[in-house]
């Protein structure tokens, strides 16, 4: 970036004055990149003995740092690896205890690198209520496990989400090559497929173990297809 600026200020068509206005956003306004755009344009077509082909190179320039700054600053997207959702009716259970059950069985798979964290997440809008969840981080995922109550039952699901670095999340967004750059540096191995797939399996082992102990005396039973999470190609690029 700091070289591509050097070239335009260093420009003989580039207008000295228009760089603070170009990479300055005002905290209350949004990017007003296409009037600023369209006025540099009309300083452009003020020159007379400008050349074309300088020309054409700087609003190609231009437009492409457009492109990236609005792709840097887009909303995050995540990408879900996997989840489950399950209902169990006529059964009432305390959303705290059954985080710590289900933290104190997958501690005993002595997986390394694992942390728990109990975080609120909203229902929907910033004024809605918040609902707990625990959070397991581990590696380059986080697992979000959701127990709540609902109607006469209970509630309980969980979301595997791959969380990207934020220097992949910056090359992901660049237009048109992004991907194909993210794909580059940060490839699709078998190991991280596999390692994904044995944590998915020990969370939701270690959910369904608290599952039925907790409701073996309700005639609660998960039919083998209740148990099976739903998988999303997330490594399919």
């Amino acid at each position: 970036m700091k070289a591509i600026i050097q070239l335009l200020t260093t420009s003989k068509i580039f207008k000295p004055s228009l760089i603070g206005r170009f990479f300055i956003v005002s905290p209350n306004k949004k990017l007003l990149f296409g009037d600023l755009l369209f006025e540099y344009l009309l300083f452009l077509s003020s020159i007379s003995n400008l050349n074309h082909f300088n020309m054409l190179v700087t609003v190609i320039v231009c437009l492409f740092i457009i492109l990236v700054i609005v792709a840097i600053i887009r909303h995050k997207k995540d990408d879900v690896h996997s989840h489950w959702a399950q209902l169990l009716p006529n059964f009432k259970f305390s959303t705290k205890e059954f985080y710590q059950l289900v933290k104190t069985e997958m501690q005993s798979h002595e997986i390394k690198n694992i942390s728990f964290e109990e975080v609120s997440l909203s229902t929907s809008t910033i004024f809605a209520r918040n609902r707990l969840y625990l959070r397991v981080f581990w590696t380059e995922f986080y697992y979000d496990l959701c127990f709540a109550p609902f109607g006469d039952g209970c509630f309980v699901s969980w979301w595997l989400i791959y969380e990207t670095s934020s220097i992949e999340e910056i090359i992901r967004k660049i237009p048109f090559i992004g991907e194909w750059i993210r794909l580059a540096l940060f490839p699709v191995t078998y190991y991280r497929i596999d390692s994904a797939s044995a944590f998915m399996t020990y969370a939701q082992q270690s959910v369904l173990k608290v599952i039925d102990e907790i409701t073996k005396d309700t005639g609660i039973r998960l039919t083998e297809d209740e148990r099976k999470p739903i998988l999303k190609n997330i490594f399919d690029r």
